[in-house]
């Protein structure tokens, strides 16, 4: 967990500013409430992935393709 501020918030602010709204953004998160997925997907997050379903190996593929992007 990040200790003063959501991953959404961090992600708002990223997408807020002209020299970091071009990043792609994957969340990474133990939290899956419903609103909080569709939250960042509507601010641009490229992905939400949920921690305790995913291998390691899996979120460096998605890296991967986002970098391709």
């Amino acid at each position: 967990m990040l200790p003063d501020i959501s991953g959404n918030d961090v992600l708002k602010r990223l997408k807020a500013t002209d020299p970091t709204k071009a990043i792609p953004v994957i969340l990474l998160s133990n939290f899956s409430q419903e609103e909080l997925v569709k939250v960042a997907l509507e601010q641009g997050a490229l992905d939400y992935v949920f921690k305790y379903q995913v291998e390691p190996k899996d979120v460096v593929a998605k890296v991967k393709q986002a970098l391709k992007m």
